[in-house]
């Protein structure tokens, strides 16, 4: 995959170089090989979390920071939707012991679900607040929503919804275990409220210590 991307990315220069019409397809392709990528890491670390403890670099950090670092990723793409994100931080103490890496990759899949099964005019909400001997952020947005009976099952590996058997979302349905997964490896909890055809709002639940 990495000498594919390499290949991509040079034909894709000399396409542009010669103003050929295949740019684009060059573009798709890299693109493309690039997701097949990040979806095969994720099933290496599935694997890898069933079978062996999760080594985690624990550090101090600032939820809201690392909530906004997260969010800067799709700033373009929620600019191409007309979407609109909000923050809403109310956590007064938002520093907690995490792995950076992976609860930037939380906030990432939660977001990334948010656009995936949503329409133009997605309205998101990120929020914070203390509870306890923690912090608790949520994802909260106005698409297509999950049933009570596919909420049971979200979290399972490769399990996709009913609705998301359309060609414009694509995914092998590990995004959501691969949240749970950390989620509880920091001692967390996560919850989901959602109503079909109201949106969904996925609340993580994580303490300050580890």
């Amino acid at each position: 995959l990495a000498n594919i991307s390499i290949a991509m990315e040079t034909l894709a220069r000399q396409s542009r170089s010669e103003n050929e019409p295949n740019s684009k397809v060059y573009k798709i392709l890299g693109q493309e090989t690039e997701r097949l990528r990040e979806n095969i890491e994720k099933i290496l670390q599935v694997a890898r979390f069933e079978k062996e403890k999760i080594n985690l670099s624990y550090e101090k950090l600032d939820v809201h920071s690392v909530i906004q670092k997260a969010a800067s990723s799709f700033e373009p793409v929620l600019q191409g939707r007309n979407a609109e994100l909000k923050f809403d931080f109310n956590a007064s103490q938002p520093v907690i012991e995490a792995d950076e890496t992976h609860l930037i990759n939380i906030v990432c899949n939660l977001i990334d679900n948010s656009i995936k099964y949503s329409t133009n005019g997605l309205r998101l909400q990120i929020r914070t607040e203390n509870f306890r001997d923690g912090v608790m952020f949520s994802v909260k947005d106005n698409g297509e929503g999950i049933s009570k009976e596919e909420q049971k099952r979200i979290f399972e590996k490769f399990y996709r919804a009913n609705n998301s058997d359309i060609h414009t979302v694509k995914g092998f349905g590990l995004g959501l275990t691969y949240v749970k997964t950390i989620v509880e490896s920091h001692r967390g909890k996560i919850i989901v409220r959602s109503l079909p055809s109201v949106g969904s709002e996925f609340q993580i639940y994580l303490p300050f210590n580890q």
